[in-house]
């Protein structure tokens, strides 16, 4: 998991990089029209597959880090002028890296839970091993223990 959101924030970066120039310090540009070319550029390459990701805090971590300095980098803001990352998202208008993974699995699960029973994405959700047990220590996050916490955040029962 660490290595494939490393791979996405390169990307990303990378991405952002290129359109630096003409998009991002560009100052004939609003900053609204630089946010919704971040967030259909930048933000779709850094959250590509996020629906079948298992982060841990850690990995949020690192996700926001690079998505509230592309912000700052957007707005003309700098680390002195001391601006909490709420006051930052809220003056971009845009949410969280959290909130926008947390949407999209539950936009995933919502799809496969409505999926004929033969269909391979729904076996694979619901299905149980027959024989086996967890191994002894601290244990993977699975996906199911991510989708649960997850329905808990939004106030769904998790049946």
């Amino acid at each position: 998991m660490t290595d494939e959101i490393h791979r996405r924030i390169s990307l990303a970066s990378t991405s952002f990089g290129k359109l630096s120039g003409r998009v991002f310090l560009c100052r004939d540009l609003t900053v609204r029209t630089k946010i919704a070319v971040y967030k259909s550029i930048c933000l779709s390459i850094l959250l590509y597959s996020s629906e079948t990701w298992v982060p841990y805090r850690g990995h949020i971590k690192t996700l926001e880090r690079f998505h509230i300095s592309c912000l700052q980098k957007i707005l003309g803001l700098k680390w002195w002028h001391r601006i909490p990352h709420t006051e930052i998202r809220m003056r971009a208008g845009v949410d969280s890296l959290e909130a926008m993974i947390v949407r999209k699995q539950l936009r995933w699960i919502g799809h496969v839970s409505r999926m004929p029973e033969n269909r391979l994405p729904r076996q694979i959700l619901y299905g149980e091993l027959a024989e086996g047990r967890r191994s002894v220590g601290g244990q993977r996050k699975r996906y199911k223990d991510c989708l649960k916490a997850n329905l808990k955040k939004c106030g769904i029962q998790p049946m």
